[in-house]
């Protein structure tokens, strides 16, 4: 399990939380792309609640280690789509079923053939 390394910016008393202690706000900018973002947290020294902005970078790193972001449903996040120009074909979303699929594809013996006959 991932332990995240904080302090609290009211006492400065040093903290290792678990990602459920810890409440993350993602911020984007104009081009859809993470911008960063707030963390929260308890801190059990002088028992408020400390807040720290996020980079971009902090932001990845809290998401990576299992943080979960406000508003998030499922334990899952996702940016916002991008709008797209009209006319542009949009590939499906990537599933669990397409994941078993392409294993059993790779499982065969001449997995390579099929899946140059997909491609083409």
């Amino acid at each position: 399990m991932a332990l995240i390394r904080t302090t609290c910016s009211r006492c400065g008393t040093a903290h290792d939380l678990r990602p459920a202690q810890v409440t993350l706000r993602l911020e984007w900018n104009e081009e859809t792309a993470l911008d960063g973002g707030r963390y929260g947290f308890h801190c059990t020294a002088c028992g408020q609640h400390g807040h720290r902005q996020a980079d971009s970078i902090a932001a990845e790193l809290l998401l990576a280690a299992g943080v979960v972001p406000e508003g998030s449903r499922f334990a899952a996040w996702s940016r916002p789509a991008p709008t797209v120009a009209e006319g542009i074909d949009i590939a499906p979303d990537f599933t669990a079923d397409d994941v078993i699929e392409f294993h059993r594809l790779l499982d065969s013996d001449d997995w390579f053939e099929r899946l140059r006959q997909l491609i083409d």
